[in-house]
């Protein structure tokens, strides 16, 4: 390491300020904070686009069931139509 000055009431080690060093720290800490709040929000979308899936797969199979009982009841109607027709 290099000799500790003082320049311009700023402690230096080494051509770098204690100030500097300080302030790369707090950036340091800042941005590790930043990284696990990015962490926790993309774990957080994660499990919503888990129950998104789960409810289209509910809306889809909703959806096949009423387009089959619509089916069945457009059968039943077409049946009796030509049964009193005839």
């Amino acid at each position: 390491m290099g000799l500790l000055w003082e320049v311009g009431g700023v402690l230096a080690l080494g051509g770098v300020s204690i100030l500097g060093l300080l302030l790369q720290g707090l950036r340091i800490c800042n941005l590790e904070e930043a990284l696990e709040e990015s962490g926790a929000s993309v774990e957080r979308l994660r499990v919503a686009e888990l129950e998104l899936q789960l409810e289209c797969r509910e809306l889809r199979s909703a959806l096949r069931a009423e387009r089959g009982r619509r089916e069945r009841l457009e059968t039943q109607l077409k049946l009796l139509r030509q049964w009193t027709a005839e």
